[in-house]
């Protein structure tokens, strides 16, 4: 009986160590993407920044001539992006007179990642918003609309840039 005992836990062992090697093999095989990459639509535009990487944006003109200061929206995340759905939804407010602008933020969706990433913080993305509105747009006042992480972003322009924040 103990041999048998001994030749079974022998065996179990070797199955045991056969089924874990199977499982690391096959968790190394790579899994195919299922979601295709983002493309950059029609009226995608890029925003050289000071840093040496690109801002992907898109802009609904106003084509009232009652001009207002222009509305920036910052997108969630970090690392979410511009969905087209959100341009169309908040597209009709051109309307009312103000440019809309919707970017992705520094390396997120088809904007650049920066050349190091431990600079892509919430102080980055606060002057990167700061750049937009001096270098980029050159607007004297704008509008920020901030969702999720982006009113972090809009707070932290407000707070160190209260001179350019009309709402």
């Amino acid at each position: 009986m103990k041999a048998f005992t001994k030749r079974a836990l022998k065996y179990f062992g070797i199955l045991l160590l056969t089924g874990m090697s199977v499982i690391a093999v096959l968790a190394l095989i790579p899994i195919p993407a299922t979601v295709k990459p983002i493309q950059p639509s029609a009226d995608t535009q890029y925003w050289s920044m000071s840093g040496n990487y690109r801002i992907a944006y898109r802009k609904v003109a106003s084509n009232n001539q009652q001009k207002k200061p222009p509305i920036i929206f910052v997108h969630g995340g970090p690392g979410g992006y511009i969905h087209s759905s959100i341009v169309k939804t908040l597209a009709p407010i051109s309307k009312s007179g103000r440019d809309l602008y919707f970017y992705d933020q520094s390396g997120t969706g088809l904007s650049d990642r920066r050349k190091h990433p431990k600079d892509t913080t919430l102080h980055g993305h606060v002057e990167d918003l700061y750049e937009i509105i001096t270098r980029q747009i050159k607007a004297e006042k704008v509008v920020i609309i901030g969702h999720s992480y982006g009113a972090q972003v809009a707070t932290g322009m407000a707070v160190l840039h209260p001179e350019l924040i009309e709402k």
